[in-house]
């Protein structure tokens, strides 16, 4: 429960509106005129508003640092089972809890088990086992609960994983201390002689899993400060980086202390080691090194003390605006969005302090203008004319680090994926266009699938992610491609479409299927924004697909954009891919970018068709047409409607009489199973009172010299007649039926006359 005039007194300069609500500074920018009203919702929720256009995040934010509108934040509960049928018990009862905790210290030792406890909610989750191997490396081990049971098995990859928390039961703290491991963060938390108020926190496997951990359970703990220690390597900045951006959107202020004095790889727990800072009943030890310890503890306490606030890098970067005329808009090409004026004059009005800065805006001449705005790597200009429009670029270049060296585990690993040397260069020349000629659309895309998870596919991904520039390369999942806003593709040269599996009947499967084609071949996208004006952009986005379902594309054998791979290898060890990615973070991906930039792309033509793998044509047969199967099926025994006495048909006669014998199939389903089986439309020909069309299997220039009277006379229409037979009529046939008919038909008619 919180009171209006409780919540008043965290403010400046505040006048009362009675007992509704009240003015006051607002904290969030430099105020000299009460421009923030505050009220309180169900005695509970404090609401604010700036009139001088701070925007909504920055408020909540800053009233979250406040220590209002705390909200236990609760993960989606969602049912897993693995694949022996058991259901993950996520929160493990205590009971069982001592009971597993004594199974794992009884084998492992008390040290080396970590217990994935949220402290807020006190619940246990599951366990991380520490094993240190005999030439002095480590492994890490997950322990979960499935029905009750304890299994050495990792937190399902449908979930975010929990994170590591240390320190006392409570809804709220102060400090959130965030380290790269658990032993740091139990370290910290006797180094550091954490109060009452302090929580210390880490998560499983290290910094290339920092993206998998649930970091929203910090969210609405009232953390007034994220003070985050990273390992003195590059993995352990970059990592932390990650998590900074993360905490920083939870409000409060947040720290990353500087490891860079301290030697190679470093971290919190060197001080807790044999050679370094030990506690015992007696006061503080400094182990075998105790002056080279002490120094280094006092140096860490120093950093604490004078840590310097966290700045996104985006906030580093001064925001440049321009106006699009095209669309009445005000483009932000920090961060790549859109304005309306009044939002534009939102964004602008704490910084400027003029609640309409967009009219200096238009007033001054060095202000950025174009007519339309577009995407082209290739034009080096900002601003640029073409057939008389001025067109504002939005790509600026990006060059990542290169260095030349052996990039053998690269190798390495695109042959474990595609152990065909032929396939293997295709895929590694596509790579290579794809980095040498930014804004040189490819006419296919990659495709590979493995019925093992966790193989390595994306990794290629994240190879030509570092080469290209983060910012042009997305990871999107299919429901993003076929939704109706597509904001996901705009100034992106690299998607990566995650877990494809295209589902339904034939018909919404190839409906689908056209989407993924546009976005292969057309040279313009349009880009469609949730209440925004569409506008039109090149089109240079190259695809890459990747997938565990057996059937995740349909195609046909005429489809000519995909390369198509099964990776039929099983995932190697945990310990290979840490091995792996270790190497690409350190120099790995600035190696792997020089060879590509290096290899020879003579020969290689980036529109025309991809090689047409076993696996491309194992697809085709598992996903093909029920319908053409049965069509296949027919013509293959030469039943009707077919026959081996001609080899023309008509599309219009064939549908009639498939439809007769309970077949059912539209005409362009049937011109397309024509094309697969290798007939071609050839010409109209006289048939009693219709002009069919002519398809012809077989040689196509020789049928294309027969006149039509003579193709006439090859042509045979087949013709169902109840009950159950089937006839092939020829041209003076056909006749006898119409002359048959029209006089069936003129009985009838006069039998109707006459009464």
């Amino acid at each position: 429960m919180v009171t209006l005039s409780e919540v008043s007194k965290k403010f400046d300069k505040v006048r009362m509106n009675g007992d509704k609500n009240f003015t006051c500074l607002c904290p969030c920018h430099a105020d000299t005129n009460r421009s923030l009203i505050v009220d309180v919702k169900e005695d509970k929720w404090v609401n604010a508003h700036c009139f001088a256009g701070c925007d909504k995040d920055t408020i909540r934010n800053h009233l979250i640092g406040m220590g209002f509108n705390k909200s236990n934040y609760t993960p989606k509960s969602k049912t897993i089972k693995n694949d022996d049928g058991q259901k993950l018990t996520s929160s493990i009862p205590v009971k069982l809890h001592s009971e597993f905790c004594k199974t794992l210290t009884t084998k492992y030792g008390w040290a080396n088990v970590f217990i994935y406890r949220d402290i807020v909610k006190d619940i246990f989750h599951y366990y991380m086992i520490r094993i240190d191997e005999p030439d002095g490396k480590k492994k890490f081990r997950a322990y979960t609960c499935w029905d009750n049971q304890l299994i050495a098995a990792g937190w399902p990859s449908e979930l975010k994983r929990p994170l590591y928390m240390r320190g006392p039961e409570s809804l709220a703290y102060d400090t959130c201390y965030i380290h790269e491991g658990e032993r740091m963060a139990i370290a910290s938390s006797i180094i550091l002689n954490s109060g009452s108020k302090d929580i210390h926190v880490s998560w499983s496997f290290g910094s290339l899993s920092v993206d998998k951990a649930d970091w929203n359970r910090l969210k609405g703990l009232g953390i007034k400060e994220f003070i985050l220690f990273p390992d003195n390597d590059d993995s352990g900045r970059t990592c932390m980086n990650y998590v900074a951006e993360t905490v920083a959107k939870f409000g409060g202020k947040v720290s990353i202390i500087d490891t860079t004095g301290f030697p190679d790889k470093w971290d919190v727990a060197d001080l807790t080691n044999e050679n370094g800072y030990m506690e015992s009943n007696t006061g503080v030890v400094y182990g075998k090194h105790p002056e080279k310890t002490k120094e280094r503890y006092q140096q860490l306490l120093s950093l604490v003390e004078n840590r310097q606030e966290y700045v996104p890098a985006e906030e580093e970067q001064s925001r440049q605006f321009a106006y699009i005329e095209e669309l009445e808009r005000f483009y932000d090409l920090t961060f790549q969005k859109f304005y309306s004026e009044k939002g534009y004059n939102n964004v602008m009005a704490p910084i400027t302090n003029q609640m309409r800065f967009s009219n200096t805006f238009h007033t001054n001449p060095d202000s950025l203008r174009a007519q339309r705005i577009t995407f082209d790597p290739k034009v080096k200009d900002q601003v640029f004319e073409r057939n008389g429009v001025r067109y504002l670029n939005d790509y600026i270049e990006t060059k990542a680090r290169r260095i030349p060296g052996d990039v053998e585990p690269f190798l390495e690993h695109v042959a474990y994926l595609i152990p065909d040397e032929l396939n293997a260069k295709f895929l590694i020349t596509w790579m290579a266009h794809c980095v040498q000629n930014l804004g040189r659309k490819m006419k296919s895309a990659i495709l590979l699938f493995s019925p093992a998870e966790g193989v390595g596919k994306t990794t290629l991904y994240k190879i030509l992610r570092y080469c290209i520039g983060q910012a042009y390369c997305s990871q999107v999942q299919q429901h993003q491609i076929t939704s109706q806003f597509n904001g996901w593709a705009q100034n992106k040269l690299l998607i990566c479409a995650e877990e494809i599996a295209i589902k339904g009947n034939y018909e919404d499967r190839t409906t689908s299927m056209d989407k993924w084609k546009y976005l292969i071949t057309e040279d313009f996208i349009p880009i469609n924004t949730k209440n925004d004006k569409e506008f039109e952009l090149p089109n240079f986005i190259n695809l890459m697909l990747f997938s565990n379902n057996p059937t995740p594309i349909t195609l046909t054998p005429t489809s000519r954009r995909f390369f198509v791979w099964q990776v039929e290898a099983m995932a190697k060890s945990k310990d290979h891919y840490l091995k792996l990615y270790e190497w690409f973070e350190k120099d790995g991906y600035a190696m792997v970018y020089d060879y590509l930039m290096g290899v020879d792309l003579a020969g290689f033509d980036p529109d025309a068709p991809p090689p047409k793998t076993k696996y491309f044509y194992d697809l085709v047969e598992k996903t093909s047409n029920p319908v053409h199967q049965q069509l296949d099926t027919l013509f293959e025994s030469n039943s009707f409607p077919f026959t081996d006495r001609t080899a023309l048909v008509s599309p219009q006669h064939l549908e009639k009489a498939l439809k007769d014998i309970g077949i059912k199939i539209n005409t362009n389903s049937l011109i397309e199973w024509l094309r697969k089986n290798g007939a071609c439309k050839v010409k109209q020909i006289n048939w009693g009172d219709s002009r069919p069309t002519i398809w012809a299997f077989g040689e196509l220039d020789s049928w294309m010299n027969v006149t039509p009277k003579d193709m006439a006379s090859f042509y045979m229409e087949p013709v169902f007649e109840f009950p159950n037979r089937h006839i092939w009529v020829d041209n003076n046939q056909v006749r006898n039926l119409e002359t048959i008919k029209d006089l069936d038909n003129l009985t009838r008619a006069n039998q109707i006359n006459n009464g």
